[in-house]
């Protein structure tokens, strides 16, 4: 983990994560409301269970924890935060799709929604922003889409076109 205390002009290593080096990738960082910092990773040998790691001193020192179980998988984590709820989404792993969770405290996920099904080649790279509108706040969830394979005949699964397509994401809690 990197720091810059001069708009990015210069940036020096605050700390190393915990993570195993081996099939580890696509982390994401969240700070929890009580200001502890979240960081996951995608586990490829086991696309259930995503590393996870907190930091109570802003990046300085690291605790592992054990893995979060994702019932649907995940790669390319991507965390937000949107009216008290933690949203996780990203590609299905092997399952295809792009998926979506939630928690309540960023450690138990829910089961998970497959918002998209994995109809091409899985893409499904995602990034997003919290924005709002006069109807209140949303997330506007930006994710890559496969369509229209450019050559029928090839084999090769990377032939696809890629659109960029948009989920506004809101809240309703239930009140029970």
């Amino acid at each position: 983990l990197y720091k810059s205390c001069d708009n990015g002009k210069s940036f020096e290593c605050l700390s190393v994560l915990p993570f195993a080096p081996w099939r580890r990738s696509y982390c994401s960082m969240i700070f929890a409301a009580d200001g502890v910092l979240h960081a996951y990773a995608y586990n490829g040998y086991s696309e259930k269970e995503m590393d996870h790691a907190i930091s109570k001193d802003c990046g300085k020192t690291w605790e592992l924890l054990d893995p979060c179980y994702l019932a649907k998988r995940i790669r390319n984590p991507q965390t937000a935060h949107i009216d008290g709820v933690y949203v996780l989404h990203g590609r299905g792993g092997n399952e295809g799709g792009f998926v979506l969770y939630t928690s309540e405290d960023l450690t138990n996920w829910d089961e998970g929604t497959i918002l998209v099904d994995k109809t091409h080649a899985g893409a499904f790279y995602s990034n997003n922003i919290n924005l709002s509108d006069e109807n209140g706040n949303f997330l506007l969830i930006n994710y890559s889409d496969t369509y229209d394979k450019s050559d029928p005949a090839a084999n090769d699964p990377w032939c696809y076109k890629v659109n960029v397509m948009h989920i506004n994401l809101r809240v309703k809690k239930n009140n029970c």
